[in-house]
């Protein structure tokens, strides 16, 4: 039995790319990733929102890979943004394009007035479950 993501009648459809309802089926090995910002692997971290997202969404698909997961695998994700007003709509079409058509996992977004360094933008820390 696979994980079902879906959207309960009932409830208005999501506005972004996600879905309402992420149920993991029993059996399956579940991963709890930490928040994932946008710092690169020398600690410089890119002053565009959308390159801060792209780059979070590098190193959770390889914390995926390393686990033998991947993208299709995400059940939940949590993204805390500093300003969701400015932000939000590119970061949908970072999603779109990084998860593609068929991936829209549970999802919620947190406006948040910093993160850990002045810089950052975007953390994103996802929940993952595959058989196995």
């Amino acid at each position: 039995m696979s994980n079902r993501i879906f959207n309960p009648d009932g409830v208005p459809p999501p506005v972004g790319h996600y879905s309402h309802l992420a149920e993991v089926a029993p059996g399956r090995r579940v991963l709890h990733c930490a928040g994932q910002v946008g710092r690169d692997e020398d600690g410089s971290i890119p002053a565009a929102f959308r390159d801060q997202a792209r780059l979070v969404w590098r190193r959770l698909e390889a914390i995926l890979a390393a686990n033998d997961m991947g993208l299709g695998d995400v059940v939940k994700i949590v993204i805390f943004m500093t300003d969701m007003a400015a932000d939000i709509a590119t970061l949908r079409e970072v999603h779109a394009e990084v998860l593609g058509p068929d991936v829209k996992p549970a999802s919620t977004g947190i406006g948040v007035t910093a993160l850990a360094l002045p810089e950052l933008k975007l953390e994103i820390e996802l929940v993952a479950a595959r058989e196995g």
